[in-house]
């Protein structure tokens, strides 16, 4: 075998391998994201206030503050997250979706599923925390 084709299969071999690696860290506990079942909240019975809530698995990691009045979600803000600068779009999708349905039980970002349910998560804990 030629030393030029040698060198191209082990840097193929390589970068496959680097690659595998790479997806296997990326995805590690998105099953446990995925698995997370949202309960339902009566946001109608919150007294008044800002609520703080976190939930942190692998690297989907939120910490948000969640302000009620009068019965209504009137605003979230994410306080903390590991990946703001890569989904920082589907937050904002999603954290509309929350305000427009004043409900956690939401359909989320196509495509973005683990985060649409660690947002979710997060800010479920914050107003479970009254």
């Amino acid at each position: 075998m030629p030393r030029f084709l040698r060198i191209v299969m082990v840097l193929v071999v390589g970068v496959a391998l680097i690659a595998w690696v790479g997806l296997t860290v990326f995805n590690r506990g998105m099953d446990e994201v995925m698995a997370l079942d949202i309960g339902s909240v009566d946001i109608a019975e919150l007294p008044d206030g800002i609520y703080e809530g976190d939930y942190t698995q692998n690297r989907w990691s939120y910490s948000v503050q969640v302000a009620v009045n009068s019965g209504r979600i009137r605003d979230i803000t994410i306080t903390h997250s590991n990946h703001e600068g890569i989904v920082g779009g589907w937050n904002e999708a999603i954290i509309a979706e929350i305000l427009q349905k004043q409900s956690l039980d939401i359909q989320g970002v196509s495509g973005a599923t683990a985060t649409t349910r660690a947002l979710q998560r997060a800010v479920e804990n914050a107003l479970r925390k009254n």
